[in-house]
């Protein structure tokens, strides 16, 4: 009975985590999308001696923004662009638009053409 070892959580800075009692794995009981960055939890085992034993440990997790969204062009997937051949060198012949909708830097959209087209141009932001 001294070997057997029950885990729980003491407390936590927010209801996001369950720990298994008989594991100790700690899951999420909810998505953390849109949560605060850092969490605080402590988690105690004991076990079944007589007298119990027990001991605790703090967690601090910090959670991290992921990149979960693809830039999506405003426009079609394709472009077809008529140029006269007579087009002045550096003017402006389309202009592409994308959004993204990760937060922050992660949805900051740069452009750039694939492809060996050294006579074009394209604006990085």
């Amino acid at each position: 009975v001294n070997g057997v070892v029950v885990y729980s959580i003491v407390s936590q800075s927010a209801d996001y985590f369950e720990v298994e009692a008989s594991t100790g794995a700690l899951t999420l009981t909810r998505t953390l999308v849109g949560a605060d960055n850092t969490y605080v939890i402590t988690v105690r085992a004991v076990d079944l001696g007589s007298p119990p034993l027990s001991s605790t440990t703090v967690i601090t997790m910090q959670v991290t923004a992921s990149n979960r969204y693809v830039p999506e062009f405003l426009s079609p997937d394709n472009y077809t662009v008529y140029i006269e051949e007579n087009t002045v060198y550096s003017a402006p012949i389309l202009t592409v638009t994308a959004t993204d909708l990760d937060q922050g830097d992660l949805g900051t959209v740069e452009y750039s053409i694939i492809g060996n087209y050294y006579f074009l141009h394209i604006e990085p932001s």
